[in-house]
């Protein structure tokens, strides 16, 4: 899939996406970018319905609430077992 993106790094980060969420079974997937200060939501899996809120809301600061925030904060990946169970994770709120 990977081969297959065109050169410009937004297609690269869109096709790692998709393949991380197909390998993972997940029902979404994000990635996104930290510039020192605040992060800006690169590639998803979402919908362009769905991405909507999360354009509004972008770029952010690092939010402890959310999973992208947890993980720049702390400089360590985080887990979600289950992001519909988990009431601290409020990514799809944006």
């Amino acid at each position: 899939m990977i081969s297959m993106a065109s050169a410009d790094a937004a297609s690269v980060f869109d096709a790692i996406c998709h393949s991380a969420a197909r390998l993972l079974d997940a029902t979404g997937a994000g990635i996104f970018r930290f510039d020192g200060d605040l992060l800006h939501r690169i590639a998803a899996t979402t919908s362009p319905e769905a991405e909507e809120p999360f354009r509004a809301a972008a770029p952010r600061c690092p939010d402890p609430e959310l999973a992208s925030g947890r993980t720049v904060l702390s400089r360590s990946p985080v887990q979600v077992a289950d992001t519909e169970r988990d009431c601290s994770e409020l990514q799809r709120q944006a």
